[in-house]
């Protein structure tokens, strides 16, 4: 059995990358949010900012002491950890 193609049936994609908005266009996105929704998500970033590092330290100060005899951890320390590790390990 044999396939044969019609060349005239192809059709070429062409793959179009995504522009990278500019800073204007960022800043117009920005304006077009309502004030709610910038609202969400500013107050969204904060919480995550300021509760991961407390159940970083939870789990750290119920699991590690006990297991491999380290030293329980402050919030500070907890948020400082976690600082250093994303400046680390997170690849953008």
């Amino acid at each position: 059995m044999s396939v044969y193609i019609d060349p005239r049936k192809t059709k070429k994609v062409e793959e179009k990358a995504a522009p990278t908005p500019t800073a204007e266009e960022w800043m117009e996105k920005v304006q077009r949010m309502d004030n709610e929704e910038l609202g969400r998500k500013i107050v969204a970033g904060f919480g995550a900012l300021f509760i991961s590092p407390l159940v970083f330290m939870f789990f750290w100060n119920w699991i590690m002491p006990a297991m491999f005899g380290l030293p329980v951890l402050s919030y500070l320390k907890a948020f400082g950890l976690l600082v250093m590790a994303r400046l680390i390990f997170k690849h953008d």
